[in-house]
């Protein structure tokens, strides 16, 4: 990976590391994702899917349902001067900003 993306070329990689089967919004974030951005001065290019809970159900993952998912691009989050200590800050910050997307769209939802 880390030679993926010292070639200029982008990879993806879903943070929690397994689907979530509980009622949580996020389950805690893996350290790989963001010790490797960091190894590489790589910026996060964060990517919230939206209802996936309800139409990519992690009990029946074959099974497709009709419906919409919605995802949001955040404004990428700069690694740059960062060192391994900082992974938990930048897995904490990419945690909130992603919280806050699912709640935001969770409350246009319910209204």
């Amino acid at each position: 990976m880390r030679k993926t993306l010292e070639s200029d070329i982008s990879i993806f990689i879903c943070p929690e590391g397994t689907r979530n089967f509980t009622d949580q919004m996020l389950l805690p974030f893996k350290d790989g994702a963001f010790r490797l951005a960091i190894a590489t001065q790589t910026p996060l290019a964060v990517l919230t899917v939206i209802n996936t809970d309800v139409l990519l159900s992690p009990e029946s993952p074959l099974a497709l349902s009709p419906g919409k998912l919605v995802a949001e691009w955040s404004k990428p989050i700069d690694t740059k001067g960062m060192t391994d200590d900082d992974v938990e800050s930048l897995k904490q910050q990419t945690a909130k900003l992603m919280q806050e997307i699912l709640t935001r769209h969770l409350m246009s939802t319910q209204k």
